[in-house]
């Protein structure tokens, strides 16, 4: 349908592998420390909210619509 989704996490757990079984790729980088969404290549959530799992009460995030702002955080996942 056109829709790419790529998921880069630091370790694997059962979350990961139900949405590997769907068919999401995963990229595991054991030194990650950024916790972001970039959606359409444009918009970001940004912040200490664990994007697969569940929030603690003190997590938050915060939303941008930038290109270059996505470009640079896709920079930093995949180099």
């Amino acid at each position: 349908k056109g829709i790419c989704v790529i998921v880069v996490t630091k370790e694997s757990n059962d979350d990961v592998e139900r949405i590997k079984q769907r068919g999401i790729d995963i990229t595991l980088k054991p030194d990650l420390t950024l916790c972001c969404s970039i959606i359409d290549k444009h918009q970001v959530w940004y912040g200490s909210i664990n994007m697969l799992s569940y929030h603690a009460t003190d997590d938050n995030a915060l939303r941008f619509c930038d290109t270059e702002i996505a470009n640079n955080l896709m920079e930093m996942l995949w180099g």
